[in-house]
Formats: C-alpha cells, structure tokens, sequence
C-alpha cells in the first residue's frame, strides 16, 4: 500500500527547507562572515607592511654595508690620516683630487639611490664630490637641524631626517646616513664621518605603491620624526597620538591598534630604529567585503551552503532505496546472481525491489536450466565424436583379420584378436572411468593398436616413444594419441611405399603437457591443412573412408579445455608431417 510518492516527498521538502533558509542565511551570513574577512583584512595589512618594512631594511643595510667598504678604502683612509697644518697645500690637493674620484666611483655602483657623498675630517675640512673645491655650501648645510652632534648618536651610524639640497641651482630631497669612520690600524682612533646623502624620490617611489589600499601611511625615524606622509585631504594619523607605541625597541611583529573610526596597523621591526604606520578606515574596510559579502557570500555561500546542508539528510533518506537498487542492479550486470534486496518504504521503490526479487530468481532458474541442457549436449556430443573413432580403426583390423586368415596364420590371428579385445574393452569403460585416461594406459593402447599394424605393415613402419617417465599417471582425454598414430600411418607412412618412423614425445612445458606425432611420410600441402584445422571432412581417395582423427581431437580438445588448447600442424609434401597439441598437467592416482 503506497502512502506517498517520491516525487511529493521531494517537492514538499525542498520548498520547506528553501523557505527556511532564506530567512535564516541572511542573518547568519552577515555576522559570520563579516568577522572572517574583517581578520582577513587585518591580516592581509600587517603583511603587506610587514613586506615593506623588509624592504626598507634591505636598503638600509646595504648602505651600510656599502659604508663600510668607503671608509676601509686605503686612498680614503689615507687621506683622512693626513694633517692639513702639516702635509704639503699640493700633496693635500693631489690626495683630495683622488679621493673624489674614488666617491665618484663608489656612488657609481648604487647610482639609483644614493645622491652624494661627503667626507667630513675631525679638523673640520670637508670633500664633497658635487663641489670639490668649495667646503662653504656644505659646512653651511651641516649647521642645520638635520645634523645632530657627535654626542647625540647612539651608534656609529645614523639616519637623518630628510633634508632639501640646493646645489647650482639643481635641488634635491634627501636623507643622510651619518657613518663614523675609524682608523683601521687604530680602532679606537676616529678620522672623521661620512656622509651619504640617500635620493629620496627613490624611496618615496616605492613607498607609495607600498601605501596603496591605506586611508593613512606614515613612515617614522628613531627620533619618531616623519619622514614620509601620505599626502590626502583627510589626516587620520598624528605623531603625538601614536608616540606612546612608536617609542621603544624593535618588536618583530606588526601591532593592531583599534580606533572608533578604523585601526592603526604599526611596524617597528627594523634595527635601525626606522617605523611603519598605517590607518584603515571603517569605510574602507567595508568596501573591501561589501560586495563580497552580498553578491558572493550572501547569495552563492550563505544560501547554497546551508539549503544543501539541510535538505541533504532528507533527500538521502528518501533516495536511498534507489541508491540501494541501483547498486544491486550493478552487481547483477557484473556478474553476480545471488542479490536479494528487502525495502520496505511503502511506495514505488518498495516495488520495484520486489519485482527485481522476482526476476533475478527467473534469470538464475533459466541459467541454470541452460546449463544442465548445454552439459547434456555436449556429453552427448562427446559420446558421439568418440563413437565415430572405433568403428574407423576396428575396420582397418578386420581387414588385418581377414588378410591373415587368407594365409592361414592361425597363431597371428590369435594375437591379433587378444589386441583387438584390449583395444574394444578400453573403449567400453567411458561410463565407468570417465572422459580421461593416463598417459601409460594410453600408450598401452596405442601399442595394442601397433601390434596389430604390424601384421600387415611389418616392414613398413617402426613407432618410437619418447616419454618423461614422470608424466605416465598424468591424465589426457582418451583415444588422444591413438587416431593420430592411425592417421601417420595410413596417410603419410603407407602411401610413401617404403619403410617410415613414427616418434611420439611426450614431455612437460610449464603448466602444460605437451605431445608431438611426428612421421617421415609424405606430408601435405598448406590447404589440405587449413580445410583440416577449419573442419572441413575428407575422404580418402582409397577406401572412401572418412578423414575423421585429427578433427574430431580437435573438437574435443576445444570442447574440454577451451580455445586455449588447440592442435597445430606443421607438414609440406614430401618432408612428412609434425602434429603438437597441448593438455593441461593433471596428476592422476599412480
């Protein structure tokens, strides 16, 4: 008795689960994922400053590296141990003159970032490599506030504020990283400072692309002076607001300060006391996950995500029947019969489980009937084939028989007929024994069925075995060997008219046995072998007796092992002929 269809089913909960949804989602979404891409956002800020923080101090302590190998210079070390009072006005001049140029070439090297360099002595002499010959612009531009006493350095090297330049007319924004410079014989001893005047319209290129995506970005010297802001109508950040948390060493990780408007993300890695600021508004965070939020998250995520999570449960409760029919209807289509499916949902699956019950019971009894009715043909059919092999020899001996009563050879008709006996008697025990003999009841046939050859054919053939004495209790089909030794000697040895061999091999090859009939006769030709491989019948030319041994082994091979185990002739005329077949390694009771 149906109580609901699967399609009302699936129609009633999927319109209740999708009205639901859409009131619950919206709410849900908005405060889940508001949160995550705020963290998100945060996160992505402190990396980014953190990246050009990086930066910043690559170029710092390459300059300072870059410091060290000017003040180690030997020419620059030389000349700022020479004593202006005391060494002569020309050797002072030559030297300057040498260590212009060597500042020339050093700045050559870092050319992109560094402006100029200047060289100050401890008795107040200055060479500046923009204006060699003049110390006035120079020793009047280090009384500005940008320079800070001796004293007041805390190392050995330092970075100014930034400072303008005015030189010929050319003007210039830059920020000077103060070196002190030691005598390298006397490290104790200091000879004076140098000064690298670092571009910079080279940093503030770079900065500004780092400060895309900031409401607000500042970047704080040691002595929290700004040295670069980001310029715009509406200032967020002031250095009185923030100094609490620019002031002290360095912190490898970046802080998140909060603010009603916004947060302040603050960077104070570098060694060199240089300080990263930013400020993101609440405007601008929310343009970065408004339309996330509502055209990606709320409609595709929220929506998606919580109907299907929801509407699963039910949709899999009520196709599981199907999924479980549909997974037996594989396992009958692969092979297996024995499936039996008990559903009791009260609707359409329920019968079609039954019905499919019904018919892999019919398929199972009709295979089944199939099976019995293929094996009752085939026994009949090997009776049948195997039928026609007796009378075939048995003619053949009767002859022998009558020959040899014709010349009054009582004694050889007697052995004759004691061989004869043996042969039919092996023949009559297929209902006892079965469909398969061994290898040495087969040969002692086959020698029976020689011995009786040789009355007539005594100088005309001679049969040699060649057996692994090993094989003799391995099972074969019977009358295997017998109709093929019949054959080499009626229609290769006989007709070729002067004494033949007929060798039988018998040996192990891998899982199989192998056996070989090979005779000296007079062979045949390529189609006389093809007609006998496809079954065609023969008739022999002498005795209008059927050529039926090799065909009918074929068949019965083919019928009791399958087409992997199949006869395989190889003869030309006049060169006789060589039959191979193989049987599987059956091990009988010896």
């Amino acid at each position: 008795m149906m109580k609901m269809s699967i399609k009302t089913k699936i129609l009633l909960s999927t319109s209740l689960v999708i009205m639901v949804s859409l009131i619950l989602s919206g709410t849900f979404a908005y405060y889940y994922f508001a949160n995550i891409l705020k963290e998100q956002a945060v996160k992505d800020d402190k990396v980014k400053l953190r990246q050009t923080a990086r930066q910043l101090e690559y170029y710092s302590e390459d300059i300072i590296k870059f410091s060290q190998n000017i003040i180690t210079d030997k020419d620059v070390q030389e000349y700022m141990r020479k004593d202006n009072t005391v060494e002569d006005p020309f050797a002072m001049l030559s030297a300057k003159s040498k260590v212009i140029e060597r500042l020339k070439d050093y700045i050559a090297l870092r050319g992109g970032y560094i402006h100029s360099a200047v060289l100050i002595k401890n008795d107040g002499s200055i060479c500046f490599n923009l204006v060699p010959f003049s110390d006035d612009y120079m020793r009047n531009h280090l009384k500005e506030d940008w320079y800070p006493a001796y004293e007041d350095r805390k190392n050995n090297y330092y970075f100014s504020r930034p400072h303008h330049m005015d030189i010929r007319g050319v003007p210039a924004d830059v920020i000077s990283c103060i070196v002190t410079i030691q005598s390298v014989n006397q490290s104790d001893k200091v000879l004076g400072e140098l000064i690298l005047n670092l571009s910079m319209p080279y940093f503030i290129k770079y900065i500004d692309e780092a400060s895309k995506g900031f409401d607000d970005f500042m970047w704080v010297n040691q002595e929290n002076c700004i040295i670069y802001a980001k310029a715009g109508d509406k200032k967020y950040l002031d250095v009185k607001d923030i100094a609490a948390y620019v002031s002290g060493p360095p912190v490898q990780e970046p802080q998140l300060i909060s603010k009603p408007d916004g947060y302040i993300v603050l960077d104070r890695s570098m060694d060199n006391g240089w300080k990263l600021v930013s400020f993101t508004s609440n405007k601008r965070l929310f343009q970065r996950i408004e339309y996330i939020f509502y055209f990606f998250v709320f409609f595709i995520l929220a929506s998606l995500i919580f109907i299907i999570a929801v509407i699963m449960p039910i949709i899999l409760n009520i196709t599981k029947p199907i999924t479980k029919l549909t997974r037996k209807i594989k396992e009958v289509s692969g092979g297996n019969l024995d499936v039996e499916i008990q559903i009791s949902s009260g609707d359409e699956v329920e019968a079609l489980c039954t019905g499919f019950n019904k018919m892999i019971g019919d398929i199972k009894r009709h295979i089944n009937e199939s099976i019995e009715h293929e094996k009752v043909k085939r026994k009949m059919e090997f009776d049948i084939m195997l039928s026609q092999i007796n009378p075939h020899f048995i003619y053949n001996v009767l002859n022998t028989i009558i020959y040899m009563a014709r010349k009054e050879k009582n004694q050889n008709i007697a052995k004759v007929t004691d061989s004869l006996i043996r042969i039919l008697q092996d023949g009559i025990k297929l209902g006892k024994s079965g469909l398969y003999t061994s290898i040495r009841q087969e040969m002692e046939i086959v020698n029976h069925y020689v011995e009786i050859q040789k009355f007539r054919y005594s100088e005309i053939f001679v049969l040699e075995w060649k057996v692994d004495e090993s094989l003799l209790d391995c099972l074969i089909p019977k009358t295997l060997i017998q109709p093929l030794i019949e054959n080499a000697l009626f229609h290769g040895i006989c007709p070729k008219d002067e004494k033949g061999t007929i060798i039988v091999s018998i040996f192990k090859d891998e899982k199989d046995i192998k056996i070989i009939i090979e005779d000296d006769g007079v062979g045949m030709d390529q189609d006389m072998i093809d007609s006998i491989l496809i079954g065609e019948k023969h008739l022999n030319s002498g005795d209008s007796v059927r050529h039926i041994g090799i065909s009918n082994i074929r068949d019965r091979l083919k019928y009791l092992y399958g087409e992997d185990y199949r006869l395989e002739i190889d003869s030309r005329p006049g060169e006789g002929t060589k039959i191979t077949l193989k049987v599987p390694f059956v091990m009988g009771e010896s």
